[in-house]
């Protein structure tokens, strides 16, 4: 890499969310799929504030034993990169393949396959 290592910082109180547009070349905003109002707000103070770098949503989705657990992460995931794309999102990271009982490999191949990714 050439250049100075660019500083990302992810928060989500407004004044250290204004401190990231002042002081960083990114903001990362973590977002619970129930709360995209949160995030939405959190989202929007970012440039207010002068920020213009890049924007990564994480999404951490709690799932309760849903009966079809590979469907439900993979529509869970469409839906949150419909909603992160609306957001404005340069980078989207989930930290939600967290199903106990699906190996991590099936729920990456499956999330991949769900967003025309490619992966195998």
């Amino acid at each position: 890499m050439n250049g100075p290592l660019p500083l990302v910082i992810g928060t989500g109180a407004r004044s250290a969310v204004e401190r990231a547009a002042r002081l960083c070349t990114g903001f990362v905003t973590v977002v619970f799929p129930q709360d995209w109002d949160t995030a939405r707000r959190q989202i929007g103070w970012y440039p207010e504030a002068g920020g213009a770098g890049p924007l990564a949503i994480r999404i951490l989705a709690v799932f309760q034993d849903p009966p079809e657990p590979v469907a439900t992460l993979v529509d869970g995931a469409r839906e949150q990169r419909e909603r992160c794309v609306e957001l404005g999102a340069d980078e989207i990271q989930w930290g939600d393949l967290n199903l106990a009982e699906v190996p991590v490999q099936d729920q990456v191949v499956a999330m991949a396959a769900a967003l025309d990714l490619g992966a195998s």
